[in-house]
C-alpha cells in the first residue's frame, strides 16, 4: 500500500511539472529558432515589468500605437534601419497580442530576422530602454519614436 501510495505522488508530481512549464506559441518557438544563442527569454515577471514600463514612457493611443503627437519619431523603411544600425546594441522585443514573453536580442539581428519576429504578433517593439522605441505596425508602417530629454 505505501508503495501504490508513493507511485501515486510521483506521478501527481510529475504531472504538475508539465503543468508549470512554460508554454510558449509555436510562432515564437520558431522566432527563438531563428535568433542566435545569445537571445535572452525574460521571466514573465520580468515581461510584465517591462509592459509597464513602455507606456510610463512612451504614451500611447487608444488603439496601441505610441502617440505621434507626443513623441519626437521618424518613419523609417528596413534599409534605413539596418543603415543606422552602427554598434552592437541590445534591444527588448515586445509583442502586442499573445503571452509569449519578452525577449532580448541583438537589434542587427533582429532586423535581419524580422520576418520571424512580425510572425509573432501583428505589432511588435524593438525597445532601447531611455533611449528609443522602434514601432513595426501591421499595415507595414515602422516608426522610431525617441525620448524626449524632459521625461
Amino acid at each position: 500500500m505505501n508503495q501504490e501510495r508513493k507511485l501515486k505522488l510521483e506521478r501527481r508530481l510529475e504531472k504538475q511539472k508539465r503543468k508549470s512549464k512554460e508554454e510558449y506559441s509555436v510562432l515564437f518557438k520558431e522566432c527563438i529558432a531563428s535568433l542566435s544563442e545569445g537571445t535572452i527569454i525574460y521571466s514573465q515577471e520580468q515581461s510584465n515589468r517591462i509592459y509597464n514600463d513602455l507606456p510610463e514612457k512612451y504614451e500611447f493611443t487608444t488603439y496601441g500605437r505610441v502617440n505621434m503627437e507626443v513623441h519626437v519619431f521618424e518613419e523609417l523603411t528596413i534599409n534605413d534601419l539596418l543603415n543606422h544600425i552602427t554598434k552592437k546594441e541590445k534591444c527588448i522585443v515586445l509583442w502586442s497580442h499573445g503571452n509569449d514573453p519578452v525577449i532580448q536580442v541583438d537589434l542587427a539581428e533582429a532586423i535581419n530576422n524580422l520576418d520571424e519576429i512580425l510572425a509573432v504578433s501583428p505589432d511588435v517593439w524593438l525597445y532601447r530602454v531611455d533611449e528609443y522605441v522602434i514601432e513595426f505596425l501591421h499595415d507595414g508602417v515602422i516608426r522610431k519614436f525617441y525620448r524626449s530629454k524632459d521625461s
